[in-house]
């Protein structure tokens, strides 16, 4: 495990970028049927990689998602499992997470990530 560790560390000091995770807690008001958000934003360290790529619903494929697919170390999250609001700011952009998976040694989470509004 130590091993395996100490090369996940220097692929992250090598490859990582500075990111925004951010948790995001939903409410709902029934009098003015509004829902509000509260943001916790967390600085993480990520390594950025191309997502494939999803065509934007009612564009018959003619416009594309703008996606992302990025590693995060697992003690780094603030979480263990990011709620359905919870978003990916990226260069001024934030990403919705589509699929989060945590991998089989458990030191990396893989979140797949698409432009939020997209």
């Amino acid at each position: 495990q130590a091993i395996l560790t100490a090369d996940r560390d220097r692929k992250f000091d090598d490859w990582g970028v500075s990111i925004t995770f951010r948790q995001v807690t939903q409410t709902f008001d029934t009098e003015t049927q509004q829902v509000s958000e509260d943001v916790v934003d967390t600085p993480l360290t990520a390594i950025i990689g191309a997502a494939p790529s999803r065509p934007t619903k009612g564009t018959a494929a003619q416009h594309l998602a703008a996606a992302l697919r990025l590693q995060i170390k697992a003690e780094e999250l603030p979480t263990t499992v990011p709620c359905p609001a919870s978003r990916i700011v990226y260069n001024a952009i934030e990403y919705d997470i589509i699929v989060f998976n945590r991998s089989t040694g458990g030191l990396v989470y893989t979140l797949d990530c698409r432009k939020t509004n997209d």
